[in-house]
């Protein structure tokens, strides 16, 4: 009798050890000020529960859990999380001392079954309250449900226990994190100011003479390609509200502004503002939005014309390295000058725009193909367009982004120009650059780039323009 009971001890002294060397929690290895290590020798009363139990085994039943125990913490420390839980279930369903059930619940944590993890540890805190790091883990539990007010009750329960400073720091991490989570108002705005040449700010023809139907078109300085400095100042602003269920609803509204001035050609310059509003569903690997819109748009400092908009899209991730999104945009645009109505029109497009991401997202490549069709009052304004598109993103380094876009468009008229014989067929193509850098939090500035050649049969229409600048700016 008195060696079987030698040999219950040094079993129970060789699962404590066991338990002790395999532990390695980095920055929770020192128990926090008052707390009880579970993993030092203190018994609580299912302890000794499991003791008592121990004891009416035999040595080789005892030996047989020593074994197993071994077995699920070295499949643990190699990631094997079910199969380490799986033995940890047996062992505990035999003997379940306090041991057992922190590591039954940090497998269950890894692979997925989360409410059993929280099980355990609500079970451990309700024998040993100072149990701080069972609490953490607890909070982290909930956390990957989204409990996050539950989470956010053990997170700072373990604060006010004075936890070490490194601990402190996750904790505070953990915090933040949830407080990004469980926040209802995103808000975003975004100014800037730019200073820039542009070589044809009329979009006019370089030669003063235009062969058209039964003669030469004579044109004047300002119906020709004009050269000026402009300056431009832009504003975003967003605000998204969500409603708080986790992958679902959300509502978003925009307003923008853009104004251009021109230092010597001052009636060249154009103003528009405008909103939208809209309705967001937001799933695990989509997002839908509904987005409503009216603008007003100035030019020469004239009021020129009203847009009312429909612009829903939905972008799916397949994988994290591609995405496809479809987009349909309706817009009414309503001309005010009398001698502009003919330009009235409702233009609908639809867009089909794959996007491969690499590098962790540092580098994104996106394609388009749209059509276009514009149904103006008059038919000479009216077309049907094919536009196709390449871009290119790439952030450098941490503060600094570079983006670029080629696209290609080609355009037919329903009918011919006033002063020509022939339907009227443009072939546009653009490209534009940009390169970014932040500074501080809240300060940015970027070198652009652009350049529109317009190639139509209609030599009246027939340009180039080359717009080069540079902008600095706030975001908040």
């Amino acid at each position: 009798m008195i060696r079987f009971l030698k040999i219950i001890k040094l079993n129970i002294v060789l699962f404590s050890l066991l338990f002790f060397a395999s532990v390695s929690f980095a920055q929770l290895s020192t128990p926090f000020k008052g707390e009880t290590n579970i993993l030092l020798a203190k018994m609580t009363e299912k302890d000794k529960k499991a003791q008592k139990k121990l004891s009416q085994m035999s040595p080789e039943e005892v030996a047989e859990l020593d074994k197993k125990l071994a077995q699920a913490l070295s499949l643990f420390y190699d990631r094997e999380y079910a199969k380490s839980l799986a033995i940890f279930k047996e062992i505990a369903s035999q003997i379940e001392t306090m041991d057992i059930m922190f590591w039954l619940g940090q497998s269950a944590m890894k692979v997925g079954e989360i409410e059993l993890a929280i099980k355990k540890f609500i079970e451990m805190l309700d024998i040993d309250p100072t149990l701080h790091r069972v609490r953490l883990e607890l909070a982290a539990s909930y956390f990957q449900i989204g409990r996050y007010d539950d989470s956010r009750v053990e997170l700072n329960t373990v604060l006010k226990a004075k936890p070490p400073e490194p601990v402190k720091k996750n904790i505070l991490k953990l915090l933040a994190a949830i407080d990004e989570r469980t926040k209802k108002v995103f808000t975003n705005l975004r100014l800037s100011q730019s200073i820039q040449r542009d070589t044809n700010i009329s979009s006019g023809p370089e030669e003063e003479r235009i062969p058209v139907s039964g003669g030469t078109l004579l044109l004047t300085k300002k119906q020709r390609e004009l050269e000026d400095w402009v300056t431009v100042t832009n504003f975003y602003g967003n605000i998204l509200y969500d409603f708080g269920v986790r992958n679902g609803l959300a509502w978003n509204t925009t307003g923008s502004f853009y104004r251009s001035h021109c230092f010597d050609y001052y009636e060249f310059g154009f103003l528009q503002g405008g909103a939208t509003t809209g309705p967001w569903w937001i799933g695990k690997r989509g997002i839908l939005k509904l987005p409503v819109g009216y603008s007003q748009s100035d030019y020469g400092h004239e009021h020129l014309f009203d847009t009312a908009s429909f612009s829903p899209s939905y972008e799916y991730h397949f994988t994290n390295y591609f995405s496809l999104r479809g987009l349909f945009s309706y817009r009414d645009e309503k001309y005010e000058p009398s001698d502009k109505e003919g330009y009235d029109n409702v233009n609908r497009v639809y867009d089909l725009s794959p996007s491969f991401y690499f590098n962790n997202r540092r580098d994104i490549i996106t394609l388009a193909i749209s059509h276009e069709n514009s149904n103006a009052r008059q038919n000479r304004h009216s077309f049907e367009a094919i536009h196709y598109s390449i871009s290119y993103f790439k952030k450098i380094l941490r503060n600094t982004e570079f983006f670029a876009r080629y696209r290609y468009t080609n355009r037919e008229f329903d009918t011919k120009p006033l002063l020509y014989t022939q339907d009227r067929e443009d072939k546009r193509h653009s490209f534009y650059a940009v390169l970014s850098r932040n500074f501080s939090k809240y300060f940015f500035a970027s070198l652009h780039y652009s350049y529109l050649s317009n190639d139509s049969n209609a030599d009246l229409y027939d340009f180039d323009r080359s717009i080069y600048g540079l902008s600095a700016g706030v975001k908040f």
